[in-house]
This record gives C-alpha cells, structure tokens and sequence, in this order.
C-alpha cells in the first residue's frame, strides 16, 4: 500500500463521571489519505459533498496503543484509554499530526478533516489494514 499522509483521530468519549464528551487524539503516521468530490443527482439538482478514505496498514498502528472496539472503548476507565483507540461514527480524522485538543477548533477545520461514517476492519489476508469513510 502506498502511504502519503499522517492522520490524528479524535475518539468521542463520554466521560460518565462528568457527564461530558471529551475528545482522546491518536496521531497514526503512514496512511493512504483520498480524498474529493461526489455529486449526486436529486430532484432539485446536483448535490456535491467532500468524501473522504483513509486506509491505516496494520504496522501504521500506533506503537503503545492497541485497537479496540468502540463497545469496549467505551467501557474503559482513564487510564485504559490512555492505551487504547478505536474507529467509531463520529469521530473526526484531521490530516497531519495536529496539537488541539478538541478537533472541531479553527485551526482544525481548516485543515484536511471529516466525520468518520463507515469504517472496515480488514485485518485479514494479504493486506491488512483498516479502511476509514467519511465527509464533511
């Protein structure tokens, strides 16, 4: 797999202590970053949207972290997240290794980001690696 980017996650995680979201970054470094347009014919017209893949090869995985299912994300404590990550519907990906700690800042939106929509485990056979979808 050809790698062009480095990606950081931002995980959603209600802290049930708090009664709050709060947001855990990742920063995962050589990704298969794609990204464009699609349009959509609707009644009114065309319809276009940002989507975006990224594609995270099994040895991109994040040294000191192990991959976990959102359900078991979620039951984690503190300091069981802080050595864990996830892919789970909205999260935000942002392009490069960024240092906010809410991904949905100025700086950040300005950058390559989206909201996490589908994603694909693909751990299995020749090429493994997680497949992530999403938009803006």
């Amino acid at each position: 797999m050809i790698t062009n980017a480095d990606i950081t996650i931002y995980n959603k995680y209600y802290d049930r202590t708090t009664r709050k979201d709060i947001w855990l970054k990742t920063h995962i470094h050589g990704v298969s970053w794609y990204g464009g347009q699609k349009v959509t014919v609707a009644d009114k017209g065309l319809l276009s949207a940002d989507s975006y893949t990224v594609r995270i090869p099994l040895e991109s995985a994040p040294q000191g972290k192990s991959f976990v299912l959102s359900d078991e994300f979620a039951k984690l404590d503190e300091t069981g997240l802080n050595s864990h990550w996830t892919l789970q519907n909205g999260d935000v990906i942002c392009q490069g290794e960024r240092t906010e700690d809410i991904p949905l800042t100025k700086e950040a939106l300005s950058c390559g980001r989206f909201v996490v929509t589908g994603w694909s485990d693909n751990r299995r056979g020749g090429l493994q690696h997680w497949k992530v979808e999403g938009g803006k």
